[in-house]
């Protein structure tokens, strides 16, 4: 379904590896992008370590990767590529992560975070994150959370999402035979917890499946603007859930491009009722595209579909038609949308949520107790 982008400006904040400023397909300075310098701590006790990373420079290429599917011009790279963001958007770029795509702590990626705040983002991308580990868990390529600081950033993200929706990576699996991990800060309850879908519209084989997962994206041989290894501009294919929730992103910013008047938990209900149900053909390989399925509670509402999203709000205004409730946890076999609940009650949030946690709408998930303190946390995504 063919829908163009509303007339309102929307604001996205990518906080990530930097921005590749000047990339031909890329928002450029003079138009609609915006970035922070953000100093990463590596000893509370003194700034004698700090390391100053520029928003406008970026020798990974994951921000700038995930930033052009938000937000890259439409056209044909110089290796043949097509590339072509959700839409137009405005871009807000802070550094989250170092070059290696790792910080020294969550409160690096926190202070990114409060940038994006402070540029009034409608929407924060964070494609990045790590595990809450136990010690019955392998440890994972990853990397656990520091444990410290785990609970600290759950509640920053509660008062974030009061004022910007926030969207994640639900992570990738990356040990053998380990999937359903509590991945952060995406299965915080206060964030949408994106996974990934392959070409053929089935989940991807790498994608972490748990009962947070709140909506699937494309996410398999993505391509988009990027820079090589000598820091030149160029055009590439990435796979991740990180290129998923992008693409969330951006479709929430088109929501809002149509209406800048519903709130975030609009947008996000949305999203989630206009969704396209998956089905099991085999195990579990679950396809997204019939209206009929069994699953477990493990897929979320289903992969987004931006234009029956746009076509809900429409019609129906920000309400969209009703709210949803996910798929109970447990249940298989069983589709149904829930309108008479209300999406951001307890109710939705414990299914959102691990069996036996208690919560109310402003609060986030209870997550296994992270056991590893990492003196670096490499975030993979």
């Amino acid at each position: 379904r063919i829908v163009s982008q509303g007339r309102h400006p929307v604001n996205v904040c990518v906080a990530d590896t930097g921005y590749a400023l000047g990339h031909p397909s890329l928002p450029s300075r003079s138009t609609r992008v915006q970035g922070y310098d953000t100093t990463h701590r590596h000893n509370t006790q003194t700034t004698a370590d700090d390391i100053t990373y520029l928003w406008d420079q970026d020798s990974n290429g994951h921000g700038s990767h995930v930033a052009g599917i938000v937000s890259a011009r439409s056209g044909v790279g110089d290796n043949g590529m097509d590339v072509e963001g959700v839409g137009s958007f405005d871009i807000v770029v802070t550094r989250a992560l170092n070059d290696n795509r790792a910080a020294t702590s969550l409160l690096d990626v926190m202070l990114s975070i409060q940038q994006c705040l402070q540029a009034d983002s409608d929407i924060i991308n964070i494609s990045l994150g790590c595990w809450a580990c136990d010690s019955t868990k392998p440890e994972l390529d990853g990397g656990c959370c520091p444990e410290d600081q785990v609970s600290i950033f759950r509640e920053f993200l509660d008062k974030i999402a009061q004022r910007s929706l926030i969207v994640a990576a639900a992570g990738n699996i990356v040990t053998e035979g380990f999937d359903g991990g509590h991945y952060i800060p995406s299965s915080f309850a206060s964030v949408v917890s994106v996974g990934s879908t392959n070409s053929r519209l089935e989940v991807a084989d790498f994608s972490n499946r748990n009962n947070q997962v709140e909506l699937l994206a494309p996410g398999k041989s993505i391509p988009s603007t990027d820079v090589t290894a000598t820091g030149e501009w160029t055009y590439r294919q990435r796979s991740g859930t990180s290129m998923s929730a992008a693409y969330v992103s951006g479709a929430a910013a088109f929501l809002l491009s149509h209406n800048p008047t519903c709130s975030k938990s609009q947008v996000r209900n949305c999203l989630a009722r206009s969704a396209k149900i998956c089905r099991s053909l085999s195990g579990d390989l679950v396809s997204c595209t019939s209206d009929t399925c069994d699953r477990s509670g493990l897929w979320g509402f289903g992969l987004i579909d931006v234009g029956a999203a746009v076509s809900l709000l429409l019609q129906n205004g920000c309400g969209c038609g009703g709210e949803v409730l996910s798929n109970p946890v447990g249940t298989e076999g069983v589709c149904e949308r829930y309108p008479e609940r209300t999406y951001n009650d307890a109710a939705y949030l414990g299914q959102m949520l691990s069996p036996g946690s208690t919560t109310d709408s402003s609060t986030t998930s209870q997550l296994q107790t992270p056991c590893v303190t990492l003196v670096q946390t490499s975030f993979n995504h």
